[in-house]
């Protein structure tokens, strides 16, 4: 199992983006959160069987656009990724606010 942790920075407040982040995760198969932080940022976790999966799911935290918005501004993606025999630790993906 992988474990990842994202912290988005950027201009992307107001503009849907945690519900783009939590359709990319049900559509590459993970489970985990994403949140606002007090500082501005974006926290997304994720766990996945699948590395490659992660890594599109990364490479898509990143686009630039989504849908009809067209003002999202990601500055950076800092990333912590491990693999563990731990078992899931999310049944499903949330949006926590």
């Amino acid at each position: 199992m992988f474990h990842a942790r994202f912290v988005v920075f950027g201009d992307v407040q107001g503009v849907g983006y945690r519900s783009y982040v939590k359709r990319i995760a049900l559509m590459e198969g993970m489970n985990g959160y994403v949140r606002n932080m007090l500082d501005g940022t974006f926290e997304v976790v994720v766990e996945s069987k699948d590395k490659a999966k992660l890594d599109s799911f990364r490479n898509r935290l990143n686009k630039r656009s989504i849908g009809s918005f067209d003002n999202i501004n990601v500055e950076k993606i800092n990333e912590e990724i491990s693999e563990t025999k731990e078992k899931p630790q999310f049944n499903s993906f949330d949006i926590k606010f």
